[in-house]
């Protein structure tokens, strides 16, 4: 039998290997989900030092991944990541540099 696997932007690209092994092994489709095109926009982020980074989502998405992360109701994220999470906005920019490296055309060829 097989099935399809479905991802989304939780599944970060030091996971993509491994779902990509599990699908062969499993005979599953491995499906990304790719938020709208206002959300998956590059951004060029540029430091001090002039050094520049891409990042597959816009500034903006990275704000409402925020926001939703600091209205969840304290203890309804499995991962207990919500408003009462201590640097709770750090550890949603953490996950944004994840990404770093990959363009938004990037994402659209998986």
């Amino acid at each position: 039998s097989s099935s399809v696997t479905i991802t989304d932007k939780n599944s970060t690209p030091n996971a993509w290997d491994i779902i990509k092994e599990v699908s062969e092994k499993s005979k599953a489709v491995p499906l990304p989900i790719l938020p709208d095109a206002t959300a998956l926009s590059t951004t060029i982020v540029t430091s001090k030092t002039h050094a520049q980074s891409c990042y597959p989502f816009s500034l903006q998405y990275l704000a409402m991944c925020m926001l939703r992360v600091l209205t969840r109701p304290a203890g309804s994220h499995n991962g207990k990541l919500d408003g009462e999470t201590v640097n709770a906005c750090m550890i949603v920019v953490k996950f944004y540099s994840l990404y770093r490296g990959i363009s938004s055309d990037d994402m659209r060829s998986l």
